[in-house]
């Protein structure tokens, strides 16, 4: 995921950012920090970075589709 500024170029954060992660998904599924590591629901953007890495397991046949979303200034986007 990065953050990125009004104009789409990346940005780094000014604070450190709690992104939630969300799916459509009505099978079984998961979200990892690492490869390997525990399920989570959020990561965390560090200060000063413009991208953090997550994992997506989707046991379900179909195409979900998922969500990140955090607060933060108006002007920056997560994609």
């Amino acid at each position: 995921m990065q953050l990125q500024d009004g104009t789409g170029g990346a940005t780094n954060a000014v604070s450190a950012i709690t992104v939630n992660l969300a799916t459509t998904s009505t099978g079984t599924y998961q979200f990892r920090a690492t490869q390997t590591g525990a399920a989570v629901t959020s990561v965390t953007l560090p200060l000063g970075s413009s991208q953090v890495d997550f994992y997506y397991i989707d046991y379900q046949v179909g195409n979900p589709t998922f969500t990140v979303s955090a607060t933060g200034p108006s002007d920056t986007a997560l994609t």
